[in-house]
């Protein structure tokens, strides 16, 4: 097994500045509001990352401890506290099968408030973790029957509650007295929920999101009022602990950052309003769930590390970073001899192929843009004899995504398939694309016969033919080493396994048999047939395992999650795939940002 800093890339801090410095100009114009000087960024400390999701952090009332949201357990989203430092062991207090959410504290520091869905996710209910006693658990009373709640928090008083309350096709947010009363405060009938409710200073209110936008409404009653109305989406809002400042989180500059705008109004008198925004983060990567300290001068938040492409020996020993872009890297493929490797970024804007010598960016130079196009070019598959490049072309704007190729000179070479080759044309989605050894066919999954399946298309006459018989789930198709058979995706008996058919077509044999909550996904054979990699996935964990035989061992467990695509040299020593993604909480000092 390999520790996470084998592969898990941290990029020089000087390259960060940078890239913080140009997000914060292209912040400033996209959002039109605020003001930047340099020098006044908040300072950013990276609390944990010692595990592949850490988030919604809440900070004790005497400052010295955090709850926080993990997976660190068995990789279910359950209840976790550790020193505010990070440098204390964490302690967890609630798990199971039902995701946690929302904690909270309790004003005397003793017990934390949170929503835990049940086994299903159908249902969200309120509990009272105990502090003192690990497993100390008990459903908070509200009276009353039970009810889907959600997001339920605590009012600064004390005396009553807010939440979101929902039916089966209903919506609301709501405030709940200790009684079990629920009043409405905001009706959403049938449209989507509001979230994050956060109350304002003494109770008057509380700011909420919903479709994209902040929203207000005063407890006293009256319409709520909008807060923010651009073209970007907001959301998670967070009082300060004095009511004057709102901290929420905006995409206004592409990727979702942490800001800052003062709070006024609302009271009846004067409409709420939000001031100029100040910029509290600066990253490419999402941030997300904005949590303040009690002193109110730092906010915690969570932040997604970037996707990297690693290469490393079949051995398990030598692992490279290859892409050093403080951006995504995902979906590798070697070219041709292997001296080269494709892969899907979007670096530049939207996301593109690209291409990158074998030894990686750091050695051997920056990678070079493969396609141009206006939409989303992702998912490359390079073929072994003729050095093309599929990839899907996929046209959001219409819902659908087609298979287009290009060369290594990044000379285009047209569309693959077609959106008039389905009868369904207007829902068409071509994906997945997979060379077979001899670079005449390729295989890929479409929906052009109504569900998910494994298609080929062959030959100069580009005959497109059904491989398999149409199944839920179908994905990542992959050729075996000599042509003869195809590996997919598709449902098993308890969830996602891997399977094969004969290219020629005909009955499909299962290889894996995943145990229930796991899943199986992008088959890789070897090029001797002798093994295949594999991705796994477990409650939000996903390592890259080897099938050898009729046994599986794994081959990268990074205990910080999400690897996955693995593909072989053509000599089979060499694996390169994709890894990233892990959620770490992170801590700003925001006190400048409150002076100015």
């Amino acid at each position: 097994m390999l520790s996470s800093s084998q592969f898990i890339p941290r990029q020089p801090a000087s390259i960060e500045r940078a890239v913080v410095f140009g997000v914060i100009a292209l912040a400033i114009g996209a959002a039109g509001c605020g003001s930047y000087k340099p020098g006044t960024m908040p300072a950013t400390t990276v609390i944990a990352t010692d595990a592949a999701w850490d988030g919604e952090a809440a900070i004790s009332p005497d400052g010295r401890t955090v709850a926080f949201v993990s997976d660190r357990s068995d990789n279910a989203r359950g209840l976790w506290v550790r020193p505010v430092d990070g440098r204390g062991d964490p302690r967890l207090l609630r798990t199971g099968t039902g995701e946690v959410s929302r904690p909270s504290w309790s004003a005397d520091g003793k017990s934390i408030l949170y929503t835990q869905l049940d086994s299903a996710g159908n249902e969200g209910h309120p509990y009272v973790a105990e502090i003192a006693e690990a497993g100390a658990v008990a459903p908070l009373s509200l009276g009353g029957e039970a009810r889907d709640l959600r997001e339920v928090v605590r009012s600064p008083e004390g005396g009553s509650f807010a939440g979101v309350q929902r039916t089966d096709s209903t919506s609301s947010l709501v405030e709940l007295t200790s009684t079990g009363a629920a009043r409405p405060l905001f009706d959403a009938g049938t449209g989507p929920a509001p979230e994050r409710p956060t109350w304002a200073k003494k109770g008057t209110g509380l700011a909420y999101a919903w479709k994209g936008d902040l929203w207000w409404v005063r407890t006293s009653g009256g319409a709520p009022e909008r807060l923010t109305s651009a073209a970007a989406r907001e959301g998670d809002p967070a009082f300060s602990p004095d009511g004057r400042w709102l901290a929420f989180v905006s995409d206004s500059t592409g990727a979702a950052n942490v800001w800052l705008a003062r709070f006024s109004g609302g009271d009846g008198k004067k409409p709420a309003a939000l001031g100029p925004w100040r910029p509290a983060t600066a990253s490419f990567q999402a941030a997300g769930h904005p949590a303040w300290s009690r002193d109110g001068r730092s906010l915690w938040f969570e932040r997604q590390q970037p996707w990297t492409v690693v290469a490393m020996d079949a051995s398990g020993l030598n692992a490279d970073t290859l892409s050093s872009s403080l951006w995504d890297s995902r979906e590798p493929s070697y070219l041709g001899d292997d001296t080269r490797v494709v892969f899907s970024s979007p670096r530049t804007g939207p996301w593109r192929v690209w291409m990158m010598a074998a030894a990686g960016e750091a050695r051997s130079g920056p990678a070079k843009a493969l396609t141009q196009g206006p939409r989303e070019d992702v998912d490359p598959d390079a073929a072994k004899a003729s050095g093309q490049v599929a990839y899907v072309d996929r046209n959001d704007a219409l819902g659908t995504a087609t298979l287009a190729l290009v060369d290594a000179d990044g000379a285009g070479l047209g569309a693959l398939t077609s959106v008039e080759l389905s009868d369904a044309a207007a829902t068409t989605r071509d994906q997945d694309p997979a060379w077979s050894p001899d670079g005449r066919s390729v295989a890929f999954v479409s929906n052009r016969g109504g569900m998910p399946a494994v298609w080929v298309i062959e030959g100069v006459g580009r005959r497109v033919r059904l491989v398999t018989v149409a199944e839920g789930h179908v994905r990542t198709p992959r050729w075996s080493a000599d042509g003869a058979w195809i590996l997919y995706t598709a449902r098993g008996g308890n969830g996602d396994a891997l399977y094969r058919v004969p290219a020629a077509g005909g009955a499909s044999t299962a290889l894996t048999d995943p145990a229930r909550g796991e899943e199986d996904d992008e088959p890789a054979p070897s090029p001797d047939g002798r093994l295949v990699a594999f991705t796994r996935r477990h409650r939000g964990d996903r390592d890259i395992m080897l099938l050898d035989g009729g046994a599986v061992r794994p081959f990268v467990t990074n205990p910080r999650g999400q690897d996955a695509h693995a593909v072989w040299s053509s000599d089979g020593r060499r694996l390169v795939f994709e890894t990233g993604g892990a959620v770490d909480l992170c801590r700003a000092d925001v006190r400048p940002l409150l002076l100015r």
